[in-house]
């Protein structure tokens, strides 16, 4: 069993980047949704209001991050620029951040066809406590999201797709589909990770995206689902939380040290 993938998304929903190697810090993966896409009342926008975001490319540079949509010239984002503190909200959580370049929200509600702004975003790394008193924040702001490769073949044969609110970054193989849904504890590398909970589906065309990611030039092969779950409550992932930091690579060993019951 080992990290066959490791994804980041710099505007949460945007296309992936993809890395063989990454630094694991308690707030996530290095650049991972560091900037929301949001409202102007700032609810957070997914693919399920804005279908195209996912056809969003990022290029990370010194300070900021190059977009690049179709039909639309290429922007850069500045971080320096970003200052006026702003709140935002994703499934009921509240998030803060910083608003900042009227331009680059110009260029967004262009391009989606709603006013819309883009929010600078970190989610504050999680104390230095032991881990049975850890806070656990929601699952939708974890900073982690892990799921097998054969959970995501296994979803993307079936005919009625669950959704996922957002994208994993963390994929691994040499496990059975779902087989995560169980872990409680594991290691990738040197890192060690709580679980959460199971990430709960939300919008198709982010798992549709997912599976396009980790696609390999193999067909895969039949995957039963199990026949006494609904296709609507499957649980596709798990959001994770890291004990410590440390360098992630593609083909980094995972050792699962503690299971629970299946949820």
């Amino acid at each position: 069993m080992q990290l066959r993938q490791m994804i980041i998304y710099p505007i949460q929903f945007c296309h992936g980047i993809t890395y063989s190697r990454a630094y694991a810090s308690r707030q996530g993966l290095l650049h991972d949704r560091e900037w929301l896409v949001t409202t102007p009342d700032g609810k957070c926008l997914t693919p399920r209001e804005c279908p195209q975001l996912p056809q969003l490319q990022t290029d990370l540079i010194p300070g900021g991050v190059l977009l690049k949509a179709p039909e639309q010239l290429p922007i850069m984002v500045m971080s320096t620029v970003y200052h006026t503190p702003r709140l935002c909200t994703q499934e009921n959580v509240t998030l803060s951040g910083y608003h900042g370049d009227p331009r680059v929200d110009d260029w967004f509600s262009k391009w989606l066809g709603k006013d819309c702004q883009l929010v600078w975003h970190r989610n504050p790394a999680p104390p230095p406590l032991a881990p049975q008193d850890m806070p656990r924040p929601p699952a939708c702001t974890s900073p982690f999201i892990l799921v097998s490769d054969a959970s995501l073949k296994a979803i993307s044969q079936h005919k009625g797709q669950p959704d996922t609110p957002r994208l994993p970054n963390l994929v691994i193989d040499g496990v059975p589909p779902f087989a995560e849904n169980s872990w409680q504890t594991l290691q990738i590398g040197n890192v060690v990770f709580d679980v959460i909970k199971p990430e709960a589906p939300n919008t198709t065309s982010a798992i549709n995206h997912a599976t396009d990611i980790v696609s390999s030039q193999q067909e895969p092969a039949p995957t039963p689902l199990h026949n006494s779950q609904p296709t609507h409550n499957l649980d596709i992932g798990i959001a994770l939380i890291a004990r410590n930091e440390g360098l992630l690579h593609t083909g980094d060993s995972v050792k699962i040290l503690a299971e629970h019951v299946r949820w």
